[in-house]
């Protein structure tokens, strides 16, 4: 019984069809776009790529609608030929047909029938996409993190060079100072030895001219 069912349901999706709607005007959502298509034949299933979020929020920046919108659209009929007539009816047509009140009277069909495609092509062309969006997305946080680890390195860098700098200018002012001391203490040294040896003399001369007297005195009383 299980094989038989798998059997019938090959069978079923060998019969099925899928077109491609490569435009959907703005505004327009998976399920208007199935009241279009439904006067055609069963429809089986419908996907619409979403736009590029970046996009949405960019337009609604601007004042534009905030909606998220759609850009293009698989839709996956029971039967082949009720696919293939619905791209030969519609392509290059006005979607709003002739009723001028329509939001899509100037908007027409980009439809085509793409043979031999199955739904599970798209799935998988789908899980191809988020693995590149994935990946892409992994790179972009490693770029950013290789970046913010360079600043902060370079950051750091530059804080020690300065710090190093203000190390060895507090050190070249100490040796300037230092040197400046030992000249000032000289100058003082050499004035008062000066003094000191200024005293002598005149203290010396003072004994020699009363020595001098002395002897005289004496010489006076022989």
């Amino acid at each position: 019984q299980p094989l038989a069912d798998f059997e019938e349901f090959q069978a079923a999706a060998a019969r099925r069809g899928i077109v491609y709607i490569s435009r959907l005007p703005p505004n327009l959502k998976p399920h208007q776009l199935r009241m279009y298509l439904i006067p055609f034949g069963a429809i089986k299933r419908i996907y619409c790529t979403p736009e590029d979020a970046e996009r949405t929020k960019s337009r609604g920046k601007k004042g534009g609608n905030k909606r998220r919108q759609f850009t293009d659209a698989w839709v996956e009929f029971e039967k082949k030929k009720r696919a293939k007539n619905a791209a030969l009816v519609l392509n290059g047509h006005q979607m709003g047909g002739k009723n001028k009140r329509s939001p899509y009277y100037y908007d027409l069909w980009n439809i085509k029938y793409l043979s031999k495609f199955k739904w599970f092509h798209l799935t998988e062309e789908i899980r191809e996409q988020k693995r590149n969006a994935t990946q892409k997305l992994r790179a972009q946080v490693t770029r950013a993190k290789r970046e913010a680890n360079a600043f902060l390195e370079n950051r750091d860098k530059a804080i020690v060079d300065t710090k190093v700098r203000e190390r060895l200018a507090k050190k070249a002012g100490g040796t300037e100072s230092t040197s400046v001391a030992p000249s000032t203490s000289t100058v003082a040294a050499a004035a008062d030895l000066s003094e000191r040896r200024a005293s002598q003399k005149v203290v010396s001369k003072k004994k020699k001219k009363v020595t001098r007297e002395s002897g005289a005195k004496a010489n006076l009383d022989a």
